[in-house]
């Protein structure tokens, strides 16, 4: 019940924006975090409405291409082009759901609707003058139902903002916004074509074309000549990236023509010429053609931040685009038995010269390395009263220190005996380790009460001779000795003085 509500109060400021046509664009529903960090929304902010619905709409797809899907809910950047589950921006607007697609109940889902109805929002254009789906039958329905629909074999010349339709087979399967026609062909922005946005053309008889939708535009103050945005980037030259996993070289512009070579995945080429959708470059020397769909325009590239963690994890690579900024992580790698000192542009720097915070705004891909040093963790023994019995600091994978078993004095009515160690000891030092002494509590016999309060007695005893005031047995020993030798001293006198008298 909240997502209906959530949804249903989207549809309904989504809808009153068809009010609100000029200035700033506003998203009408909650923008995620990744989208925001990861350039296209920058793109999508920069552009000024102009009141002039078709214009808006194209121009605000044009703002996302190079836009590339993800593999999670939390990767919506636009900026993984190596992304194949169908996580996209675009789909946050209709919200989660579960199209059978391996995702479960989330944002990945096809996604050729949702972008389509996504530009129509973001320009002001509300739910009742174009349906809100992410279904390509659904919608169908709904423009035929209204009759505002043209079968291309009607000879409907398609204008730009117009929705194309496609079916192989007459059902409904994909859509996008017609951008323009030129020379019999119509060019088009889809989404979900190959993952990503771009910019595509097809003959006008292509079979492929079910038709066109005409949203209700109504009339517009503004009427803006949409021709520059179909020229302006049909006939776009200069640095293009590969975005297929191999892109074949031909002799001409033609799918029949000679396979020269081939490129792969990321190649950046140089696009002197174009013609439809085949871009003139040079490949080894010679004139070569590419097929310009398998390619993303530069200022679209994706540079990335790589953080090298040498046996670490727990951080994640960055990505920007063109014109974008790098802020290094502030987040802590983690290895077992290594302490984090900090990050190095220089591979064999054994010193940190890199700080969490640190920009990066040049367009290129950067490498940090992380810096180690072996961590020492202290193993410290405790009695139970909190005495630290032992402490000792010990390398990782060391052995646990072996320490003397710890004693405890009897309270007269009971005697206590070494139990253990809590927690349990281990054999090896990974982290810091506190280790308390526990006792048995084991009651005392009469007997061993007698003897303990007899030899508390004597202690007690022996501790009174000690006391000030009294005199110690030493004392008195030595008096008995003296006294035996003046009476040695004595006899011997007398008898001396006898044998004189006698004398």
């Amino acid at each position: 019940m909240k997502n209906l509500l959530i949804r249903l109060f989207a549809v309904m400021l989504c809808a009153s924006m068809a009010l609100v046509s000029v200035g700033a664009v506003e998203p009408c529903y909650e923008v995620s975090q990744e989208y925001k960090d990861g350039g296209y929304y920058d793109r999508l902010l920069a552009y000024e409405l102009t009141g002039d619905p078709r214009y808006d709409v194209l121009s605000i797809a044009l703002t996302q291409l190079g836009y590339h899907e993800g593999d999670s809910d939390a990767d919506m950047d636009g900026l993984n082009i190596d992304g194949d589950r169908n996580f996209v921006e675009y789909n946050r607007l209709y919200g989660k759901v579960d199209n059978k697609e391996g995702n479960g109940v989330s944002y990945g889902y096809a996604w050729c609707a949702s972008f389509v109805t996504w530009c129509l929002r973001q320009a002001g254009v509300g739910y009742t003058q174009a349906i809100n789906s992410i279904s390509c039958s659904g919608m169908t329905d709904w423009y035929i139902r209204n009759k505002i629909f043209h079968f291309s074999e009607e000879g409907y010349i398609p204008l730009p903002g117009d929705i194309i339709m496609f079916s192989p087979n007459d059902d409904p399967s994909h859509v996008g916004l017609v951008l323009g026609v030129l020379e019999d062909k119509v060019y088009t922005v889809e989404g979900n074509n190959g993952g990503i946005v771009g910019i595509h053309s097809y003959d006008l008889t292509d079979d492929y074309i079910l038709g066109y939708c005409v949203p209700k535009y109504g009339e517009s103050d503004t009427v803006m000549d949409c021709e520059p945005l179909l020229t302006g980037n049909i006939n776009k030259t200069g640095e293009f990236i590969v975005n297929a996993k191999s892109l074949n070289v031909r002799s001409d512009a033609s799918n029949d023509s000679e396979v020269l070579g081939t490129l792969s995945k990321h190649d950046s080429v140089i696009v002197s010429e174009r013609n439809g959708n085949w871009g003139k470059i040079e490949f080894e020397g010679a004139e070569g053609w590419i097929y310009m769909p398998h390619t993303t325009d530069a200022d679209y590239m994706v540079y990335s931040l790589k953080y090298e963690l040498g046996g670490g994890e727990g951080i994640e690579h960055q990505r920007k685009l063109k014109g974008g900024k790098f802020a290094v992580t502030d987040e802590i790698p983690a290895r077992k038995g290594y302490d984090f000192i900090g990050w190095t542009d220089d591979k064999d720097s054994k010193e940190p010269n890199v700080k969490a915070g640190d920009v990066y705004s040049e367009d290129a891909d950067i490498t940090l390395y992380a810096i180690w040093k072996e961590a020492k963790y202290t193993v410290t023994f405790y009695d139970e009263d909190g005495t630290v019995l032992h402490s000792e600091e010990c390398d990782f994978n060391a052995w646990v220190p072996t320490v003397e078993e710890p004693t405890k004095e009897s309270d007269g009515e009971y005697k206590y005996v070494f139990a253990g160690w809590t927690p349990e000891l281990v054999q090896v030092v990974v982290k810091d380790l506190e280790y308390t002494a526990t006792y048995e509590k084991i009651a005392l016999t009469e007997e061993e009460k007698a003897q303990l309060n007899a030899s508390a007695e004597s202690e007690e005893k022996a501790a009174s001779d000690d006391k000030d005031g009294g005199i110690p047995s030493y004392v008195y020993i030595i008096i008995g000795v003296l006294l035996v030798v003046a009476g040695v001293l004595i006899v011997f006198k007398n008898k001396i003085f006898s044998k004189k008298a006698n004398d």
